[in-house]
């Protein structure tokens, strides 16, 4: 239940990101509800549709890995993005709806290289297996890709000017 919920809060965050964010801001200004509705949904199946083609990618029936643990390895790919739009949204007046999904985007491509080339070659390095292990730890992954989404966001963030005309005021 605890998974299920987890699923569903992420599921229901990034729809939410997706159909005011980017697609009532830049792609339909003037789409009613109806419309962000239909948007959500669509973006909800192509989202599990993505989720069911990495599970089935990474899936090997003779790993004794636990279930949950390797649930929550997958997501992890997607959501240090989302954390640090909210993260980022929250603590400045000057985050961009361009910086927050374009780090939505690029935080799981980081996740997989970061991933990839720490257990290919970067563990190699003087003093970092001894630190982090031989294999990239998925937590230490989150944190990693937690970061570079807020550097992502902060380099995209709006003048003041602008974040002032959005009404934000602390």
């Amino acid at each position: 239940a605890a998974t299920f919920s987890s699923v569903d809060s992420m599921m229901n965050a990034a729809t939410t990101l997706l159909s005011v964010d980017v697609y009532q801001k830049y792609v339909h200004p003037e789409a009613r509800e109806k419309q962000l509705l239909r948007f959500s949904r669509l973006a909800i199946v192509g989202m599990v549709v993505l989720s069911i083609a990495a599970a089935l990618y990474t899936y090997t029936p003779d790993r004794s890995n636990n279930f949950f643990l390797r649930v929550s390895a997958q997501l992890s790919y997607f959501t240090p993005g989302i954390m640090a739009a909210f993260f980022y949204g929250a603590i400045s007046p000057r985050a961009s709806a361009r910086g927050a999904v374009l780090a939505m985007v690029l935080v799981p491509v980081f996740g997989v290289s970061l991933e990839w080339a720490y257990n290919h070659w970067l563990h190699l390095l003087p003093g970092i297996e001894g630190w982090l292990g031989p294999k990239l730890n998925f937590m230490h992954r989150i944190a990693c890709s937690f970061l570079f989404g807020m550097a992502v966001i902060a380099a995209l963030r709006s003048s003041p000017e602008a974040a002032k005309e959005s009404g934000y005021h602390r």
